[in-house]
């Protein structure tokens, strides 16, 4: 026996107070397990029973260290700028009459400038590279990639770019062995169980296999959910496709496991094939590292990863984030119906489908039942023997209409499998893009009403005529008299600080409002080409499956015409 290794006659005792300790008291044991496979690994057997108590007790305590900090950070004064908005106001207004410096698409020979100094490309390289050096970590450590500015942007989905979208700068991701390759292809194979895990008997691996590059690994359930977790941190605001649904999750009968089998491998595809993502050093380690002890540590380097804290820090393809300030309700609307008929009609199709499988399963017994009453009409022959040819013919008959059955549960089978996960996996996938209309939505509402109050208490100020109450920067009092004598220059020049916050709300927006046409296209791009993928192997097989029913009767028709024959020949000879 492995000297690592403890005495397997301890497990339920261990099992025991990992559950009393961890699930009755109400823990995550996705995260305990994910704290262990960081220290050492998932298998209990790896752990003593005195070795796993300690390790309970310095997992309580990081969680209840971490609920302090949740609350004491709740409890400082909530940021204006992300702060939620009323979402009674109405939602009818301009949201372009306040006038705001914007930067300009680049041109090739170009690099972005903002009049932001806040947001200043070198800054943002300096503040990536070199500070929070006296932090425990690196604010390098922050996302982990590798990094380059200054790139001139490749932008796509043309089509989205109003003459008012601009651009902010953010930090550019480079590429990797994974990003290289175009197409590459993943395989989520058929799950593997072995013993060990910490709160159940049975562990559940899925092997995965990447092509061209043959890496293959195998991964557990809760890996592909940190994946998820990972990659949502990273690139906030990027789609992710769903998970598999709960209570699929931890089932080990067949069907159970094919259907989660069914869905990451859906999962896994739609992720890889995201140029961004695959240039994640996460989704790199997770298709390609098989060693678990170097999988766990990047677990771990991924524990220490923040989401960026403001645009600047966000990770792209080309160093920037294109904002549209355009507020178009007909756009919206037309988006917002898009995305819920979609997800209406998938889950539709995925209903209908179920009946068409329980319908042919259905013909396909009735015609069992007809290929019986073939049988009997064969074996009632013997009881009158004189008539050639009669009982080759039931035999024949019986034989037909029993592989008729069987084809026929072939063919459900085929539309269970093309249609019946699909769909279903389909109609969730719309949900992601939902919440982020949502989101929109809310920044949207926020804006609005910061830009309504903001005009408002400018208007009162100008009414006034008090100077010295309308908020100017040092320069603007250089010369109080033309703005009292300009209200479009006042305007422009009054309560700065407050101009200044309204302008991230509108960042907030654009980019938000940016977001969801470009990634509601780009993943529906994306769906229709794996839906002509997956329907045109589905033509394939069904073609096949077709092929086979012609060389049934075909057989039928060659059998019964021999049978003809030969009682033709028969009857002569008694002739």
């Amino acid at each position: 026996m492995d000297p690592d290794l403890q005495d397997e006659s301890e497990r339920p005792q261990k099992r025991a107070f990992l559950r009393e300790q961890i699930i009755n008291k109400g823990y995550s044991p996705e995260e305990f397990t994910d704290y262990c496979d960081i220290l050492r690994g998932a298998d209990i057997d790896l752990w003593t029973l005195a070795e796993l108590k300690e390790c309970v007790r310095n997992f309580q305590a990081m969680q209840a260290k971490k609920a302090d900090e949740e609350k004491n950070n709740n409890e400082e004064p909530e940021n204006k700028h992300d702060k939620e908005p009323n979402l009674s106001q109405p939602s009818n207004q301009s949201l372009e009459e306040e006038k705001f410096p914007v930067t300009k698409k680049p041109n090739q020979n170009e690099s972005i400038t903002t009049e932001k100094p806040q947001e200043n490309i070198e800054e943002t390289k300096e503040v990536t590279e070199t500070s929070n050096q006296g932090q425990s970590e690196p604010t390098e450590q922050k996302n982990d990639q590798q990094l380059e500015v200054k790139q001139e942007p490749q932008r796509t989905l043309s089509s989205f770019e109003d003459p008012k979208t601009y651009f902010l700068n953010a930090l550019k991701t480079t590429d990797n062995q994974l990003s290289k390759e175009i197409s590459p292809d993943v395989h989520v194979g058929c799950p593997e169980y072995s013993t060990g895990g910490m709160f159940s008997t049975t562990k559940i691996n899925f092997p995965i296999t990447t092509k061209p590059f043959n890496w293959k690994v195998k991964r557990q359930e809760d890996d592909f959910v940190w994946l998820k977790g990972i990659l949502g941190t990273c690139f906030p605001t990027s789609y992710l496709p769903p998970n598999p649904p709960k209570r699929v999750i931890g089932a080990h009968g067949e069907e159970n496991q094919e259907k989660q089998q069914a869905y990451l491998q859906h999962f896994l595809s739609t992720i890889v094939r995201n140029p961004l993502f695959k240039r994640s050093q996460f989704l790199l380690g997770f298709l390609k590292e098989d060693d678990p002890k170097e999988f766990s540590k990047l677990k771990k380097q991924a524990s220490k990863v923040k989401k960026p804290q403001n645009y600047s820090e966000f990770l792209t393809l080309d160093g920037y984030l294109a904002c549209d300030p355009k507020h178009d309700e007909k756009e919206n609307a037309n988006i917002e119906d898009y995305l819920k008929n979609t997800q209406i009609l998938k889950k539709k199709l995925k209903r209908q489908t179920d009946s068409l499988c329980e319908a042919i399963n259905n013909v396909a017994a009735m015609i069992l039942d007809i290929a019986r009453s073939f049988e009997a009409l064969e074996n009632l022959q013997d009881k009158f023997p004189g008539i050639p040819g009669v009982k080759p013919l039931y035999n024949s008959l019986k034989t037909s209409f029993a592989l008729w059955s069987d084809r026929e549960n072939e063919s459900a089978e085929i539309v269970k499998n093309y249609c019946n996960f699909f769909f279903k996996y389909e109609y969730n996938e719309v949900i992601p893009l939902i919440e982020l209309a949502k989101d929109k939505e809310i920044k949207c509402a926020a804006y609005q009403k910061a830009l309504q109050k903001l005009k408002s208490r400018k208007e009162k100020l100008w009414q006034v005529k008090d100077i010295s109450k309308w908020g100017l920067s040092p320069e603007a009092l250089n010369n109080p008299q033309a703005l009292l004598e300009d209200k479009e220059a006042a305007f422009a020049k009054m309560m700065a600080k407050e101009t200044k916050e309204l302008e991230k709300l509108r960042d907030d927006f654009a980019f938000y409002n940016y977001q969801v046409k470009s990634e509601t296209a780009r993943v529906f791009i994306d769906n229709q080409a794996k839906e002509n993928a997956h329907f045109t192997e589905f033509g394939r097989v069904f073609s096949d499956y077709t092929t086979k029913l012609h060389e049934l009767w075909a057989d039928l028709v060659a059998t019964l015409t021999q049978v003809r024959h030969e009682c033709i020949q028969a009857f002569h000879n008694v002739s």
